[in-house]
C-alpha cells in the first residue's frame, strides 16, 4: 500500500469516527428533549388535575346535600367496603368512594375482598360481628354500623318490573 491509500484511510475512519460520535450525540439530545417533555406534562397534569363524572347519568356526581354532609365532617371516619369484585354495584360503589374521599380529606376508605385478604376479612368480621359479606362498615370515634349493600342501592321504578323486564341497579 502506498502512503497515500494508508493517509485515505485514516481520514476515512475518521469521518466515521465522528460521524458515529455526531451520531450518539443526536440522539443522547432527543431522549434528553423527550424526557424533559414528558416531564413537563407530568408537572403541569398534576397541577391542574380535576374531577368529572363524564358517565350519562352522572352516577358520581354528588348532589349538594351529600357535599354539605361532608364538609361537616370534623374527625377522622373510616368507612370499610367489605365487598366482593363481582357484587352488583360494586365498581359503582367504588367510584363513590374515592369521590367521598377526594371531597373529604378526614374520610378514609378501605376496600377488603373477603375472598382474597381472608385474615382482614375474618378480623373485621371478629371485631364488628359481620355475618355476611357485601356490607359497607361505617366507623366514627368509637361508634361503627354495618349496612348492606343492598340497602344503599336505588334501583330502577316498579315500571320496569310491570313491562317485563328485570329491575337495574341506577346508583346509591
Amino acid at each position: 500500500m502506498n502512503a497515500r491509500t494508508r493517509k485515505d484511510i485514516r481520514k476515512t475512519l475518521r469521518h466515521t469516527q465522528v460521524r458515529k460520535g455526531l451520531s450518539s450525540l443526536h440522539l443522547g439530545v432527543h431522549v434528553t428533549l423527550m424526557l424533559l417533555l414528558w416531564g413537563m406534562g407530568v408537572y403541569l397534569s398534576q397541577r391542574t388535575y380535576q374531577r368529572e363524572d363524564w358517565s350519562r347519568q352522572n352516577l358520581t356526581e354528588l348532589s349538594d346535600k351529600t357535599l354539605s354532609i361532608l364538609g361537616e365532617i370534623d374527625e377522622p371516619v373510616d368507612m370499610i367496603l367489605l365487598v366482593t369484585p363481582g357484587a352488583e354495584g360494586s365498581s359503582l360503589l367504588e367510584d363513590v368512594m374515592v369521590e367521598f374521599e377526594a371531597q373529604q380529606p378526614l374520610l378514609r376508605v378501605e376496600k377488603v375482598d373477603p375472598h382474597r385478604d381472608l385474615a382482614r376479612a375474618k378480623q373485621l368480621k371478629d371485631q364488628f360481628e359481620v355475618v355476611e359479606e357485601n356490607q359497607i362498615i361505617v366507623e366514627y370515634q368509637e361508634r361503627h354500623r354495618v349496612i348492606p349493600l343492598e340497602a344503599m342501592r336505588i334501583l330502577e321504578s316498579d315500571e320496569v318490573r310491570q313491562l317485563g323486564q328485570e329491575r337495574r341497579m341506577i346508583g346509591f
